[in-house]
């Protein structure tokens, strides 16, 4: 595919979008569901990532299923925010790896110097997400402050 990087461990495809090789639509259809909910109850805010953001990235199986995608939406400086829609085929956080190393390449770059990610707050493995990615708890729970209305916590990831 063009513009892809192919892992070649887990033979997972890394597309620089983040629906990768589907419509947003299609994407959307094939997020946890738990996550699925919460991006259908205000789709609007997918199109905006993908319309804002300056990093987003797509990882698809070797089979074409959608594992996850990520981006950073651009704030006042060096700051911003990390949203991420995890697949329903995620079958262990190791999958997650070629877009950790990403994430990592543009902390070492400078590129940022705070992010922020909302979390579901009854989520753990949100939590266990943003925690590997090097987020920490801020503060929370925010009230009713997803799409949803589920509770949500504050992380933040700062370049060291």
């Amino acid at each position: 595919a063009p513009g892809a990087i192919q892992e070649m461990k887990t033979m997972a495809i890394l597309y620089p979008n983040l629906t990768g090789s589907r419509s947003l639509t299609s994407m959307l259809q094939e997020l946890r569901p738990e996550d699925r909910l919460e991006a259908l109850a205000a789709p609007h805010l997918a199109q905006i990532v993908m319309s804002e953001a300056k990093w987003q990235w797509c990882l698809e199986g070797d089979a074409g299923q959608f594992i996850a995608g990520m981006a950073i939406i651009p704030d006042l400086g060096s700051k911003g925010w990390l949203v991420s829609y995890p697949g329903a085929a995620i079958t262990t956080g190791l999958e997650l790896r070629p877009m950790l190393r990403i994430f990592k390449i543009l902390g070492q770059m400078g590129v940022y110097s705070e992010l922020r990610a909302w979390v579901c707050h009854d989520d753990p493995r949100a939590i266990r997400f943003a925690k590997a990615f090097g987020f920490v708890y801020d503060c929370g729970p925010a009230t009713g402050l997803s799409p949803t209305g589920r509770d949500m916590d504050l992380f933040i990831w700062r370049a060291t």
